[in-house]
C-alpha cells in the first residue's frame, strides 16, 4: 500500500513528487524542494539515530565506539553538531558571531532525544535558510550548505558507530 502523499495548502500539488524505497520495500516520500536529497537524508539519520540510540541499554551506551568512550559521547557529539548549525542558520543575519550555546550534560539514556530534538531544530532552519546564504560557524561564516552537509556527515558517522 502506497503511503498518503501529503497536499499543497489548496490540495491540488503533492508536496512529495518522487519516491524511493527502503531496503526493507517500504516507500519513503522524498521532497523536491531547495535543499533536496540532502534534507531528506538528514531527516531520515535524526530519525535512525534517535530510535538507535533509545532502544540501546545501558552498557551499550557505555560502550567504546573508538575513536570516542562511549557511544552515548559519540551521540552527543553529534547532537551538538546539529545544534550548531541550527543556530548558525538561525543566527546568520546578526553582524557578529553568536554566543555558542551548549547541550546540557544528561544522561546516556537522554542521547537519543538529544539528537532527535537538535536533529529537528535543524531541519526547521533548514527550511527557512537558502542553500547558499553564509551562515556561523564557530569561529567564522560558511555556506549552509556546507555547514548543514557537515552536521550531516558527524550523524552518519555516528550511525555508523552504534
Amino acid at each position: 500500500m502506497r503511503p498518503r502523499v501529503p497536499q499543497t495548502e489548496g490540495g491540488s500539488q503533492p508536496l512529495w513528487t518522487t519516491d524511493r524505497r527502503f531496503t526493507d520495500g517500504r516507500v519513503r516520500a522524498v521532497s523536491e524542494g531547495r535543499w533536496g536529497p540532502l534534507r531528506d537524508e538528514l531527516e531520515i539519520d535524526v530519525r535512525r539515530v534517535a530510535e538507535r540510540l533509545r532502544g540501546l541499554s545501558q552498557t551499550r551506551l557505555a560502550g567504546a565506539a573508538p575513536p570516542f568512550t562511549s557511544r552515548a559521547v559519540a551521540a552527543r557529539l553529534a547532537a551538538q553538531r546539529l545544534a550548531e548549525a541550527a543556530q548558525g542558520l538561525a543566527d546568520r543575519a546578526g553582524e557578529d558571531e553568536p554566543a555558542w550555546r551548549a547541550l546540557p550534560d544528561l544522561s546516556d539514556f537522554a542521547a537519543g532525544d538529544l539528537v532527535a530534538v537538535t536533529g529537528q531544530n535543524l531541519l526547521e532552519e533548514i527550511d527557512s535558510c537558502p542553500l547558499e546564504d553564509s551562515v556561523w560557524v564557530p569561529g567564522g561564516r560558511r555556506t549552509a550548505r556546507d555547514v548543514v552537509s557537515d552536521a550531516a556527515g558527524t550523524l552518519a558517522a555516528t550511525r555508523r558507530l552504534l
